[in-house]
């Protein structure tokens, strides 16, 4: 009897996994086993008519995968296979880690009991079967598009510092490109994690000229109506495990941007400042080197300053708009711009300062002392515009190769903690990403691999948190950027 039950029992669990997975591939199961009825029955018993009733259900399967919505081709074809094989294998590893959580724990080494029980007189070891240290418990796994959402409870003896090291381990095993966690709000103790599948690509160039126009947002020539001044969000490129990485101004108000050169940091600022002209924004380049890199800027109706003196000039012009904007609010009793009805809305201001080593550290010689003087007062106007511009839309993206707070000049540690938002870009070493990160993500200097445009990512928004993530930084060329037909050869000649 008990040798029916266990074969019972054994054969329910192999039909039980088959469905499950049959279910998981239903996008190919299910029209296979139909097409297998229709061949089995249809041609036997209606002969030619059930055989060209096959071929036009396989016909109209072909074209439903074929079409795009602008036609049929052979790459949609291939596009469309493509993405339900992925989709298929996405739904598919959802169902294989429910099926093999008890394995996948004792993989991860989850439901080992910290040290051996010391062993009986016998030589045997004194814990029994039913005291031996369970699996962490699974709540939940759910397959959504780009990542599976897996939920578990730890076993009791876990230290919930441990969770981040369980969560990374559970993204290096199911071959995940990110994750995300958190305590679940709705029961304490259990770990809801997010973790991404899409890989990140090589490139993630910004749309260049197409059609013989630029493709870069131009501004009309009329200044935006200040009815319709936006909110900035701003796309920064795509981030690992699917999805976009967007700088939220009006929630994180400064943005830091490091990295060797060569990494990404200028096509990074060249995108984010042509969304900010697009979005309605006003943009001021700041540029110590005085080179052409940001020459564009003035076409496309934003602001280019070259020069310390007038550097530090226009500093003074946006600091004194900042303590304007907040004498408003506290006339008409509002917080924050965001607050305020639209039509009372002023415009949002982003100040861009390119290589700021070059504005803000000091020389410390007897003939930069007036020098010096300036660029102790940008560097003062800079902090201020970080600590209280988030409130009055007027927002500061300093770049710089490594963020020592001595190449930021005197207020170089409190212009460093106001820029909250951090973008390190190509290659650093391990104390450049402490300085920009903070400590403890050593660990994710892994995932700059010496692409241009690779770069980690944080705090760009109140739901990225404080975790590092990593992002493939667009690119936009300068001459996706410069008027239709200019080129510097023939500005030259």
């Amino acid at each position: 009897m008990s040798t029916v039950l266990g074969l019972a029992r054994v054969g329910g669990r192999a039909l039980g996994g088959a469905l499950a997975y049959l279910v998981a591939w239903r996008a190919f199961s299910v029209p296979a086993l139909a097409a297998v009825f229709v061949l089995v029955f249809s041609g036997p018993l209606f002969g030619l008519p059930g055989w060209l009733l096959v071929a036009v259900l396989g016909l109209v399967a072909v074209l439903a995968h074929a079409d795009h919505g602008r036609g049929f081709s052979l790459d949609a074809l291939v596009h469309n296979v493509g993405e339900s094989m992925e989709r298929t294998r996405r739904r598919h590893a959802a169902t294989r880690l429910r099926r093999r959580w008890p394995a996948a724990c004792r993989e991860l080494g989850w439901d080992t009991a910290e040290g051996d029980p010391p062993p009986s007189s016998t030589g045997r070891s004194r814990e029994s079967r039913r005291q031996r240290p369970r699996s962490p418990g699974l709540r939940h796994v759910e397959h959504l598009g780009d990542t599976l959402r897996i939920a578990w409870r730890p076993r009791g003896d876990t230290n919930p510092k441990q969770w981040r090291e369980h969560a990374e381990a559970l993204r290096r095993h199911l071959g995940g490109h990110s994750v995300r966690f958190a305590e679940d709000p709705r029961e304490p103790g259990t770990i809801l994690a997010t973790i991404g599948l899409r890989a990140l690509p090589v490139h993630d160039n910004a749309p260049g000229p197409v059609d013989g126009q630029a493709a870069a947002p131009t501004l009309a020539s009329e200044p935006l109506a200040v009815h319709q001044a936006p909110t900035l969000a701003v796309e920064l490129g795509q981030r690992a495990g699917g999805g976009v990485a967007v700088w939220r101004p009006s929630e994180v108000n400064g943005l830091l941007v490091v990295g060797a050169t060569g990494g990404g940091k200028g096509g990074c600022l060249r995108y984010l400042a042509s969304q900010c002209l697009a979005a309605g924004a006003v943009v001021h380049v700041i540029d110590p080197k005085g080179t052409g890199e940001h020459a564009w800027v003035t076409d496309h109706g934003g602001h280019l300053h070259r020069g310390l003196e007038r550097q530090v000039e226009v500093l003074r012009v946006l600091a004194d708009e900042l303590r304007a904007r907040c004498a408003d609010l506290a006339a008409l009793g509002a917080e924050k711009i965001g607050d305020l009805p639209p039509r009372l809305r002023p415009q949002p201001v982003v100040c861009v300062v390119d290589e700021a080593a070059d504005l803000l550290t000091l020389r410390r010689v007897g003939t930069e002392k007036a020098a010096d003087e300036l660029r102790a007062e940008a560097g003062s106007l800079l902090t201020l515009l970080a600590q209280q511009g988030r409130a009055a839309w007027i927002h500061p993206v300093v770049a710089l190769q490594r963020p020592d707070v001595q190449a930021l000049g005197p207020a170089g540690g409190a212009l460093r903690a106001q820029l909250v938002a951090r973008v390190v870009a190509g290659s650093i070493d391990d104390d450049g990403c402490d300085q920009a990160l903070g400590v403890g993500h050593r660990e994710q200097l892994v995932h700059l691999t010496g692409h241009p445009g690779r770069a980690l990512v944080a705090r760009l928004a109140h739901a990225d948190g404080a975790q590092p993530y990593p992002v493939q930084v667009r690119w936009l060329p300068v001459d996706a950027l410069r008027p239709v037909g200019v080129r510097p050869a023939e500005l030259v000649a």
